[in-house]
């Protein structure tokens, strides 16, 4: 089994660089970083180049991975006591570079090179209280130059995402326990959207999945609906909606392991879109909590392109 737990898309819009989990029927999940083209089917592993120190730390679950903007390298937020602060790695030689972001410790951060600019959640210590704080700094490739934006956000908020041009930041706070279809409980995860300039919130629905950016452009978002094999186009200055993509019922392949329990998919819970092109539509249907399974859609025909996930078999660049 996979669990994917981080994915960032290229500037390119070709690979996405993630962290999973993989394991077999025995034995503990370990995490592991890999990389995936959603045109080609193509995957991989860390290069040979990168030292297994760099790799142990990048296995270390709760890192958070994203894409430099030439395509070198990753970013990397480690979280091992004495190291909690941002690296860089460059793939081709597997050399590792600390960076200056911000003082805090263990923050969750989004760096847009082409924007200059990087957004930063980090638990703040207040004397009697600790706060959530959303800060967006000027960025030089290199530091943080010019706070632009601090507000305070709730405590326990992370997986922050700036849209398109920088105008507004998305980021994820834990919702309420649900129970399945089966009676399991499940964490679920709320979504906002933040207008820097007005501080203007806007919260929408809960879901399963943690981490998968849902922008379409500053002031449009992709809204998967958990009770519908539907996902919305939602505009957050109008407040409205249309269908982005709708799947047939048995447009969705079924795993042998769904086949034999007679489970059915009744909605989807996260969605990004993908591709040089943006033509392919990434997302988890509400059952794949079972089998954690990131599908791929192509969106030209609103069918199922392949499924990637269920094995983490991968290859080296």
């Amino acid at each position: 089994m996979f669990e994917v737990i981080t994915l960032d898309l290229s500037p390119n819009g070709e690979w996405l660089v993630g962290n999973g989990k993989s394991g077999l029927s025995l034995g503990t999940p370990h995490p592991f970083v890999f990389f995936y083209n959603p045109e080609t089917g193509e995957s991989r592993i860390l290069p040979s180049s990168v030292p297994s120190d760099t790799v142990s730390e990048l296995n270390y679950s709760g890192v958070e991975i994203q894409w430099d903007g030439k395509m070198v390298g990753i970013y990397y937020n480690s979280i091992r006591p004495g190291r909690d602060k941002l690296y860089h790695l460059r793939l081709s030689d597997g050399r590792v570079k600390e960076l200056q972001v911000c003082s805090h410790p263990n923050c969750s951060i989004d760096i847009e090179e082409p924007l200059g600019l990087v957004a930063c959640i980090c638990a703040i210590d207040r004397g009697h209280t600790i706060q959530g704080e959303l800060e967006v700094w000027r960025w030089d490739g290199k530091t943080s130059s010019e706070l632009l934006v601090t507000l305070p956000v709730p405590r326990g908020a992370g997986a922050v995402e700036l849209s398109p041009t920088g105008k507004r930041a998305s980021f994820l706070t834990r919702g309420k326990s649900e129970k399945d279809e089966k009676g399991y409980s499940q964490l679920t995860w709320v979504k906002h959207f933040v207008d820097l300039a007005s501080r203007r919130v806007i919260t929408l629905g809960q879901g399963d999945f943690d981490d998968m950016n849902s922008w379409l452009t500053d002031d449009v978002v992709l809204r998967p609906d958990p009770k519908s094999l539907r996902v919305w186009r939602y505009d957050l200055e109008s407040n409205n909606q249309e269908v982005f993509v709708e799947f047939a019922p048995d447009a969705l392949a079924e795993s042998e392991q769904r086949r034999r329990s007679g489970s059915k998919y009744n909605g989807i819970t996260t969605a990004m879109v993908a591709g040089r092109n943006r033509q392919y539509l990434l997302f988890v249907p509400q059952v794949d909590r079972v089998s954690s399974t990131l599908h791929v859609a192509d969106l030209g025909c609103a069918l199922e392109k392949t499924r990637v996930g269920i094995r983490g078999y991968a290859t080296r660049p």
